[in-house]
């Protein structure tokens, strides 16, 4: 499947700071953004998503779907050697 990069993202609390508060992300700049269901949806389709924190790093980040205590599904990035590769570090539209 294909693999696509998380640009940007949208948050429905400005001083969010769980990835459970993203709500839209930008795979481009200029695309429209999508729903974090859409993203799940197609996580579970087999598709990969992942982001950078700047155009030159080489390293991906890659998205998984986990699960809040209260059964809501959401997208955090998948357990790595860092914090600072945490979706709330990209830019926010």
């Amino acid at each position: 499947m294909a693999n696509y990069q998380i640009t940007h993202i949208r948050v429905s609390d400005n001083n969010a700071t769980s990835t459970e508060k993203i709500t839209h992300v930008k795979i481009l700049a200029n695309d429209p953004a999508y729903t974090v269901n859409d993203i799940i949806g197609l996580i579970q389709q087999g598709h990969q998503f992942f982001y950078t924190t700047t155009p030159y790093q080489t390293t991906k980040s890659f998205i998984e779907v986990a699960t809040s205590s209260l059964g809501n599904k959401y997208i955090r990035t998948k357990a790595n050697y860092t914090t600072r590769d945490n979706l709330l570090s990209l830019p926010r539209f």
